[in-house]
């Protein structure tokens, strides 16, 4: 098989696709077209996903938001999508529904961190160069990363949160989150920013204290208000 023909089927496939879903539009034999992705793979004209997923090379952005359904990207890339912070690293972290390896292709790797049921809620399909790209939305995204301050820093949360966003909403999607610790860190991140509380954050607030970031040691001044050991300095 010439492997311009599945090269010219970019346009008619899914941004990760299956040899299955290549024999339905080629009429080839599985063990033809492997030899082709084989090659096409060796040229850096394809990326093998794993477990019979491929795509071709692409945006990070609907690759990684395509591999599990339901997934969304969330967490410092949706932040940076939304123009809310800077810049973002190499690790694209996704909201799955189910445990999945890590990925690992050129430039960039995809993380994987799986979420209850409870949280799927929040982000919207958009179409991104020509394909569809599922992420959440600015306050669900912060909501996100408030539950794993370990992973996505919580100076760049702040950041973003300064950049004025919906409150009523952002603290309906904690509340809806679930997440005690996550919440403490909102009331407590906005107060510094002097925002508006909503008042259903403080109802929330339990008489144990949490860390603010639970990454570093256990050590640093007491938050009577939220119940946060600040052991980050975030200016």
């Amino acid at each position: 098989m010439d492997n311009r023909e599945i090269l010219e089927l970019s346009g008619q496939l899914k941004p990760v696709f299956s040899i299955k879903e290549l024999k339905e539009l080629t009429g080839r034999s599985p063990a033809t077209l492997k030899k082709s992705l084989i090659k096409l793979k060796q040229n850096h004209l394809i990326w093998e996903l794993g477990k019979g997923q491929f795509a071709f090379p692409q945006d990070r952005y609907t690759l990684a938001s395509n591999l599990l359904f339901p997934s969304y990207i969330s967490f410092t890339h949706a932040l940076y999508y939304h123009h809310l912070i800077e810049g973002a690293s190499s690790l694209v972290y996704v909201a799955s529904s189910k445990s999945k390896k890590d990925i690992a292709l050129e430039g960039f790797t995809i993380k994987f961190l799986r979420q209850p049921s409870h949280r799927f809620f929040g982000y919207r399909k958009e179409t991104f160069m020509g394909k569809d790209l599922f992420i959440a939305e600015k306050e669900k995204a912060i909501a996100d990363a408030l539950c794993f301050p370990e992973f996505f820093p919580l100076k760049e949360t702040k950041q973003a949160l300064a950049k004025g966003l919906d409150l009523g909403r952002l603290s309906a999607y904690a509340l809806r989150n679930a997440s005690s610790q996550a919440i403490k860190r909102l009331g407590y991140l906005l107060e510094t920013l002097n925002l508006n509380l909503p008042q259903e954050l403080k109802e929330k607030v339990t008489k144990k204290y949490d860390l603010l970031n639970p990454a570093k040691e256990k050590a640093g001044e007491k938050n009577k208000t939220w119940k946060l050991i600040l052991n980050e300095q975030l200016e």
